[in-house]
């Protein structure tokens, strides 16, 4: 089963999602999101207001979390196997020592570089797996390990 939301108020609420195990989509304007103990899949989406997402160990993929002027705050298990795409234009990225994250090669084939940004980063954590993208494009992103 899907459990979608959409919720758009200039008043600035919260929406609280708590031990799930089905595939989440949202989006809101104004309107902060709380993951907790969550599964996963999961697509959020929101502007001016962040997102707190603390998943299960048992995490399922594809996970997007996206924030447009706010925080995308995410605390995932240090044993989960992702393919990691973090974005921001204009915010920093924090990442716990935990997470091993091997950054993707440049795509020239005579070259053994690595492929670095100061606002992109695309790789793997534990050898890949799900596919993980975490967007902020005005803020910060943080992934903390449980």
């Amino acid at each position: 089963m899907i459990i979608s939301y959409e919720y758009e108020s200039q008043y600035g609420h919260e929406a609280k999602f708590k031990n799930l195990e089905n595939e989440l989509e949202i989006s809101a304007t104004y309107n902060s999101i709380e993951l907790e103990n969550i599964t996963g899949p999961a697509t959020v989406k929101t502007i001016y207001s962040s997102i707190d997402a603390e998943f299960s160990t048992n995490v399922k993929g594809p996970i997007s979390l996206i924030s447009i002027y706010s925080t995308v705050d995410v605390t995932l298990p240090a044993s989960l196997k992702a393919d990691l795409n973090m974005k921001t234009s204009y915010g920093e990225m924090y990442v716990a020592p935990e997470f091993k994250i091997e950054l993707d090669r440049t795509t020239d084939k005579d070259s053994d570089m690595v492929n670095m940004s100061a606002n992109k980063v695309l790789g793997k954590i534990n050898g890949g797996g799900l596919k993980l993208d975490l967007r902020s494009d005005y803020s910060k992103i943080y992934l903390r390990k449980k």
